[in-house]
């Protein structure tokens, strides 16, 4: 093929795809400083820059961006931080269960099942301290005297990779427990402490993992 005719056939190529572009951008390319109806010159373009910069805009950004916001479902509301400007951002990893009226993020729950469970300084921690010198009665461990407490949560593992392995059970906070020494358990042995200055709760009934809203991880196409 002739030089000149390779010439013609890329700018033409050129010319199309700068049409369909500037078709799906037409939000961020003015063609005249007065819009569709122009700048009152007769739908003349105005400074002669301005319809230079918006095709340089087209071509190098002719790829939307791809939306990345979270989307709320009937019970699990996104959350977001809005700024006194007007800016906003939404919180990674938190959720709201707007059923339970409580934030929530995804784990693995006591059934092995990926579920939103409470998250935040509102769960006291079992599995650190027991009240028996067996060490066979957990009680819930709280690290934020002073805060509201509505769960006791105790993590197991199965062994292997924990973020695999790992499940999470969510109990109901039982009553407060005013003990001066507690025991904790180190392999086969259980030693008495002193409870002075913690906060210990003890272990109310488990709350069933169907309670909380299950998820799955996909891989998109």
């Amino acid at each position: 093929m002739k030089p000149k005719l390779i010439l013609a056939s890329l700018l033409g190529s050129l010319s199309v795809y700068v049409a369909m572009v500037a078709c799906t951008k037409s939000d961020h390319v003015s063609l005249s400083s007065g819009g569709a109806g122009g700048s009152g010159h007769g739908g003349q373009s105005g400074q002669g820059g301005q319809d230079d910069a918006g095709l340089m805009d087209v071509l190098s950004d002719a790829v939307p961006d791809a939306a990345a916001d979270p989307i709320s479902g009937s019970r699990l509301k996104a959350k977001y931080r809005v700024g006194e400007d007007g800016s906003k951002a939404y919180l990674p990893y938190i959720w709201y269960d707007s059923e339970r009226k409580e934030d929530c993020g995804f784990a693995p729950a006591a059934d092995g099942k990926e579920r939103c469970l409470p998250i935040g300084t509102s769960n006291a921690t079992a599995g650190l301290y027991f009240s028996d010198p067996a060490c066979s009665a957990s009680l819930g461990v709280f690290s934020y005297p002073g805060c509201d407490v509505k769960y006791i949560t105790l993590a197991t593992s199965g062994g292997g990779c924990p973020f695999s392995s790992s499940k999470t059970q969510v109990f109901a906070l039982g009553a407060k427990a005013n003990l001066a020494t507690v025991y904790v358990k180190s392999g086969a042995s259980c030693t008495a402490v002193s409870a002075a200055g913690i906060e210990l709760y003890e272990i109310g009934a488990e709350i069933l993992p169907t309670s909380f809203v299950a998820g799955s991880v996909l891989v998109d196409n």
